[in-house]
């Protein structure tokens, strides 16, 4: 028997409906209390509420909507069934899979919503592709499985000698080791109820055997702990609680990627990982779904140090296994936005990063956070941080070669530095009411690794990478700069976003300034920090590069004489004059000896043909000239 439903609305009132086959294009509702059973294929294109419990022995297809209250959907077939459809989404209020074939397939990048609990007594619940499972309840979890499991995948580095941060969003009794839950995902689309499990060995190359090979010396821990003493290799047979986050390499293929399975009971409800005073752990979403990154910190703002936020590995290079051959730094996220990793200053400095994180935390990524400095933390996952989100625009696992895209709803201006070896940095700052132009926890993130040629934000005397204040447009953006000797560095706009002022940067030192809207800035910087000396305005009225003198002090070029002639009709006290090139870099300085209160000075000034600035110490100020030399 075949029940259609179109136009009616159809109420299930017995506490037994039995049927071969349903197909509803209107409004069906089952009742709390009722059991609908069915043999064939349950096909949806109207309004499903599915409030009584669902036996299903064929596929259930959803293209429209499906919601539920109460009640269970029991998935009872001999062979293998389907959950699929246009709808890409579909809500139960309990699942249980009690297939006695090998299980049932939920279609890749389908939303599977259960409200409270999932039972997995019998056969594997495989969440094919981008399909991801999301539950709702508060509190712990209300999971369970007899002899059922949950598979589902996620792709990592291929390359034997790259590292992934991973965790795990399944669990084998309540904690998870890799020997237990991981399966090689090579051909898991072609297989989705049998990948075989993973082969480990001690040695330190992985391998693309069948089934595909990882060794277990470079699975490691980072939990509770500080600096390079607080990596715990556990290998492949050791345990982790869920939420906590491990390191692995890849099976040989260099710059490729590898799919990988987990299989076991799903992770759901609350996980508390508590970390003392300034240390620091790998953690990772624990979940067969993604998570929403801003929630995640939002619930934990007590938790983070000051200025700390969520930091993602990213290793894009050096083809060895020794730690200082390796190419690969930390990508940074808070609430103000995400920028992509630079080269680790411990390391090779060769290549940057090019994934920006994205808002939400895709299925198996792993990420170091720092407790707060006086009270250590306690991080939460919690059901309410998950979020339905394929990997692509706003989803993201920090491996190599994935691309980015804005999130067009933010106003941020993303600077960029190259020094002068090209290795390039960026740096975010993000305009949102209601944060503060000081620290707000969650928002701004400290850089956890300046490098010898670095760029960075200036706030509250530390270097950040990302900083997130309201926007007017007379305030002024400290930059600070490393130099290890004097080279010319590179400074541009990498992106904006939103935003239509002009972005100025201005060189108190020389005067100068520069429309970072109009191209790169190339300033010669000596060796050295400086924390005071440049600086980001929105203005032009901010521009420090003054063509005439505040007072009556003025200068000319003399090209016969081939000398700077300076006009001091006030005989105004001069201490110092110091000539710059237009690159910023200081080709002349005059330190007078006795102050010079002479009306008329003379500077002896044969250089090339070009514009140069001309910076006088004064008694009560510093001025700047500009002056071009024909």
């Amino acid at each position: 028997m075949k029940l259609y439903t179109s136009v009616f609305l159809f109420v299930a009132f017995m506490n037994q409906n039995i049927y071969a086959q349903i197909y509803n294009a209107g409004v069906f509702k089952v009742e709390n209390g009722t059991d609908l059973y069915t043999s064939g294929t349950f096909t949806n294109t109207g309004a499903l509420s599915a409030d009584g419990n669902l036996y299903l022995k064929a596929d259930f297809v959803n293209h429209n909507t499906v919601t539920s209250s109460s009640g269970t959907a029991y998935f009872t077939g001999s062979s293998t069934q389907n959950i699929t459809g246009s709808a890409k989404q579909l809500a139960f209020y309990n699942l249980n899979i009690n297939n006695s074939g090998l299980g049932v397939q939920v279609a890749d990048s389908l939303n599977l919503i259960v409200a409270n609990s999932v039972a997995l007594t019998s056969g594997i619940l495989s969440l094919t592709g981008e399909a991801q499972l999301i539950q709702t309840h508060n509190g712990t979890s209300a999971n369970s499985a007899v002899s059922g499991k949950l598979f589902i995948s996620q792709q990592g580095t291929s390359d034997k000698y790259k590292f992934n941060y991973w965790s795990s969003p399944v669990n084998v009794g309540g904690q998870y080791s890799l020997s237990s839950s991981l399966y090689d995902g090579t051909y898991f689309s072609e297989s989705p109820f049998t990948p075989p499990p993973v082969v480990y060995t001690s040695g330190y190359n992985g391998s693309l055997s069948n089934p595909i090979t990882i060794s277990s010396y470079w699975i490691y821990k980072f939990i509770n702990n500080t600096g390079a003493n607080g990596w715990r290799q556990i290998g492949s047979a050791g345990l982790l609680n869920i939420g906590e986050g491990f390191t692995m390499k890849g099976t040989g293929n260099a710059g490729g990627t590898q799919n990988y399975v987990f299989g076991g009971t799903p992770n759901d409800g609350a996980y508390t990982h508590t970390v003392d005073a300034d240390k620091m752990s790998i953690l990772g979403n624990p979940y067969p779904s993604a998570i929403d990154a801003n929630q995640f910190i939002a619930d934990n703002l007590a938790a983070f140090a000051t200025g700390t936020v969520l930091y993602f590995w990213e290793h894009w290079g050096g083809g060895s296994h020794y730690s200082t051959d390796y190419q690969g730094g930390y990508a940074t996220y808070s609430i103000g936005g995400g920028v992509s990793a630079t080269a680790h200053p411990s390391l090779v400095q060769t290549g940057a990063g090019n994934i920006e994180p994205q808002r939400y935390i895709p299925v198996g990524q792993g990420f170091f956070v720092q407790a707060a400095s006086t009270t250590g933390g306690s991080f939460v996952f919690n059901n309410g941080q998950r979020k339905f989100e394929v990997k692509g625009t706003n989803s993201v696992f920090t491996r190599a070669n994935q691309g980015r895209t804005a999130d067009a709803l933010n106003v941020r201006i993303r600077l960029g530095h190259e020094d002068a070896l090209g290795y390039h940095r960026q740096i975010l700052v993000s305009f949102i009411d209601g944060t503060t132009p000081g620290i707000d926890i969650g928002y701004d993130a400290k850089m956890i690794d300046v490098s010898a040629n670095d760029m960075y934000w200036y706030l509250n005397n530390e270097a950040y990478v990302i900083q997130a204040q309201p926007y007017y447009d007379i305030i002024e953006l400290p930059l600070g700069i490393t130099s290890s000797s004097e080279q010319v560095h590179k400074i541009m706009i990498d992106q904006l976003e939103n935003f239509a002022d002009p972005v100025i940067l201005v060189d108190t030192e020389t005067g100068l300034t520069y429309d970072l809207k109009d191209g790169a800035a190339n300033i010669s910087i000596p060796a050295g920090t400086f924390n005071d000396r440049f600086k980001i305005t929105f203005t032009p009225s901010t521009m420090s590069n003054p063509e005439v003198g505040l007072s009556s002090l003025r200068i000319l070029y003399d090209q016969r004489g081939k000398n700077i002639q300076i006009f001091n009709p006030n005989q105004e006290e001069i201490s110092q004059i110091d000539v710059y090139n237009i690159s910023g870099q200081r080709i002349k300085q005059l330190e007078l000896n006795q102050k010079s209160f002479q009306e008329k000075m003379t500077i002896p000034f044969n250089q090339s043909t070009g514009v140069y600035i001309i910076k006088i110490n004064k008694s009560s100020q510093v001025q700047s000239f500009k002056l071009a030399v024909y």
